[in-house]
């Protein structure tokens, strides 16, 4: 059996344009992003989609509502795809960081995996919750097709951990502003009857004993997590698309991350 996952994140805001760092911050979409996942919406037309799911904040809300306007779909708010929390560089600018936390920001920017951003959250904590929430959606909708609206962070470290690759690789992947991900979930015919029991729950699923949720938030046994398409943005003009960031620039530019 087949399970399939659309994930996409939010379109752009007037601080993804001004550069700032938004995390929790409750940042609307702009025009701009309004159209963006307008966009998402047309190239999903002909995509069945049978359950929605998004971060809580209003960016990635209002774009699930965008994309599901001509379905008689909800999507219903899962607390852990919001974005990764930034506490106190949030509303910041880079380059404010970088004079006030110069050495947090060059860890962000070249070893992201071993940042404290000051008050917020490490990356590793932002995709052991995704992780959880993601395999609690795919167990929900067992052969149905799902779609979940959330952020740069959040996204790109739940795929780098189906991808098997560290978190440091995180900005030679970015997302564009309501761009497409896709991850197709295949569940071997004969646990299909018995998944969710006790005695079938894996004890060695990714990140579950990491995260200390239950054994049903993680992968079952037999179970496998393939993605077939990582930031599809060809639906959007040129200029809304990303392109992985080099280095020596990601000190100016990963404040867009978000």
């Amino acid at each position: 059996m087949k399970t399939t996952v659309i994930l996409v994140r939010h379109g752009e805001t007037e601080w993804n344009r001004a550069g700032k760092f938004q995390g929790m911050s409750d940042i609307p979409l702009s025009e701009t992003g309004r159209y963006q996942a307008s966009c998402a919406r047309d190239a999903l037309k002909g995509t069945e989609i049978d359950a929605a799911y998004a971060s809580p904040l209003r960016r990635a809300m209002e774009t699930a509502r965008i994309i599901l306007q001509d379905r008689e779909i909800e999507p219903e708010p899962v607390f852990d795809f919001h974005e990764q929390n930034a506490g106190a560089w949030e509303g910041l600018t880079a380059e404010e960081i970088r004079l006030r936390y110069p050495k947090e920001l060059e860890l962000w920017s070249n070893c992201p995996g071993q940042v404290q951003i000051p008050d917020g959250e490490t990356f590793l904590h932002v995709q052991q919750r995704a992780t959880r929430a993601f395999w609690e959606c795919v167990h929900a909708n067992p052969g149905k097709t799902i779609l979940i609206a959330s952020h740069m962070v959040c996204l790109s470290a739940l795929l780098l951990g189906i991808a098997g690759l560290p978190i440091d690789e995180i900005w030679a992947h970015p997302i564009s502003n309501a761009g497409l991900n896709r991850v197709e979930v295949f569940t071997p015919a004969e646990i299909d009857s018995t998944a969710g029991t006790a005695e079938n729950a894996s004890d060695d699923a990714a990140f579950t004993s990491a995260t200390g949720g239950p054994q049903d938030a993680g992968p079952r046994p037999g179970e496998r997590a393939s993605i077939t398409v990582w930031n599809e943005d060809s639906h959007l003009p040129e200029e809304f698309r990303r392109r992985p960031m080099f280095r020596k620039q990601q000190s100016s530019q990963a404040q867009q991350a978000q």
